[in-house]
């Protein structure tokens, strides 16, 4: 769990925009009885036996799953998908990112996946026999046939490989329409190991987070100084692109963070796309490295900054 006093406020402006003014849509998960393994507003529970045709050298996948103290059975409810980097585990993934932490998600239920070798499709040694796309879009339908979920607010964020595994999902045709917005925090993009880019919409809500010391994955991209022989987009090219499909405005607005804990020096990077403002985001703080941000690495609380992008309640 993240601590109260690594919390800092910092009002996006985008809540209420991002997500499109849609009515819930139910589920056939709703009105049926939570399974045994897990407790409302309890820890979350490991499934590690989910059938998935995504491998056929692993079939089985796991995922973790916790549900908010507010989950009602009959209420649709919201959701959201946290990806581990490259080399950690769901568990990990889990404790520092925070979402089933109530002070940050009273609302959402929350999924930590689990990538077969500790990593996801868009890294240059995952399998291209696994097709992760295909395991997420499975899981989800399997959760939404025992959970009463919001189909118009599924959400997607993940750190490092994991938020390289968020764009992969971003630029499928289905997943696209299926996610409502989706954070890296931060997010490697390696070149020539990423899938055709082909959202099924124009406004994908984009928001990434990262580090001008992260010395893995460079800001301005280039060769990875710890793989050689690969590399990786520059993040600003990453966003701009975003910002090119999304049909955004095509200058953007560059600010100052205010309310920023420390020496941090952390700015905040917009595009206005359309009537909604700040559909593409991105916080790059000066000093923080290749963690997931906190008050105490970054200036500010990652977290609450990602479930404030989604529309989500957060303390």
């Amino acid at each position: 769990m993240i601590c109260m006093k690594d919390v800092i406020l910092l009002a996006t402006g985008i809540s209420g925009q991002i997500v499109a003014a849609q009515l819930a849509s139910p589920t056939n998960g709703c009105n049926l009885p939570i399974p045994t393994e897990l407790k409302i507003g309890g820890p979350s529970y490991n499934f590690v036996d989910f059938l998935s045709s995504s491998s056929t050298e692993h079939p089985l996948r796991t995922y973790s799953l916790a549900l908010p103290a507010s989950y009602i059975p009959t209420k649709v409810t919201p959701l959201i998908f946290s990806f581990h980097g490259r080399g950690e585990d769901n568990r990990a993934q889990e404790l520092q990112s925070g979402f089933s932490d109530p002070f940050f998600n009273k609302e959402a239920v929350a999924v930590y996946p689990l990538g077969i070798n500790r990593q996801w499709l868009g890294d240059p040694a995952a399998p291209p026999a696994i097709n992760d796309t295909l395991f997420i879009s499975e899981l989800l339908t399997h959760l939404e046939a025992r959970f009463c979920i919001d189909t118009t607010k599924i959400f997607a964020a993940g750190k490092s490989n994991g938020g390289g595994m968020v764009g992969q999902l971003a630029c499928n045709p289905e997943m696209s329409s299926r996610v409502a917005s989706f954070a890296a925090a931060p997010g490697a993009f390696y070149q020539g190991y990423d899938v055709p880019c082909n959202p099924s919409r124009t406004n994908v809500p984009i928001l990434e987070l990262h580090g001008g010391a992260d010395t893995r994955i460079l800001y301005q991209g280039g060769p990875d100084p710890n793989r050689p022989g690969y590399s990786t987009d520059p993040i600003p090219t990453w966003l701009q692109s975003w910002a090119t499909r999304n049909q955004c405005h095509p200058v953007n607005t560059t600010v100052p963070l205010t309310g920023v804990v420390g020496d941090n020096e952390v700015t905040k990077t917009t595009w206005n796309c359309g009537e909604t403002n700040g559909l593409v985001s991105h916080y790059f703080s000066k000093t923080m490295k290749h963690v997931w941000p906190t008050v105490g690495n970054a200036g500010y609380n990652g977290t609450q900054v990602i479930m404030e992008f989604f529309g989500l309640r957060s303390s």
